[in-house]
């Protein structure tokens, strides 16, 4: 049986003379070398080169398009979307339905704004958020076994 392995090696490297350099020790020094000046810069303002290279990235989303997403969400839309999901939706994750959401709504409305406003912000949404709850409803009143299911 025959193993190949590949190994990540540097056979030459070039110094700041433009000298081919390939003994363990030089390659070491000149590599050294070059993270200490690259690591001790001071930092400079990069917006120049991050403008050259964002400019060869081509513009998928329109700015019109770019202005709406990071738009904050008014209040109304949040309330406007609770209020039109039907009521006898299955229970969320939390065990609350719908129609808790829309009878609770003067009790829960900032906190439920809050809650889109800082996924909004984030770009992150709570992990319970993605979960997905089935609820088994029984066909008889008299379920006594998973049959009735």
């Amino acid at each position: 049986m025959i193993i190949y392995k590949q190994k990540n090696h540097i056979h030459c490297i070039r110094n700041q003379h433009s000298q081919d350099l390939e003994d363990h020790d030089n390659t070491v020094q000149v590599l050294s070398h070059h993270f200490h000046s690259v690591l001790t810069k001071p930092i400079f303002d990069r917006s120049i080169g991050i403008k050259k290279v964002t400019q060869c990235i081509p513009n998928l989303v329109l700015e019109e398009q770019n202005f709406i997403l990071y738009k904050e969400i008014p209040f109304q839309l949040v309330e406007e979307v609770v209020m039109s999901m039907s009521r006898d939706k299955a229970p969320k994750h939390n065990g609350f339905t719908t129609d808790f959401f829309q009878s609770c709504w003067d009790i829960l409305q900032r906190d439920v704004h809050k809650v889109v406003k800082d996924s909004h912000c984030s770009a992150l949404l709570l992990f319970s958020f993605h979960a997905t709850l089935i609820s088994l409803m029984p066909e008889s009143s008299k379920a006594s076994s998973k049959f009735y299911f």
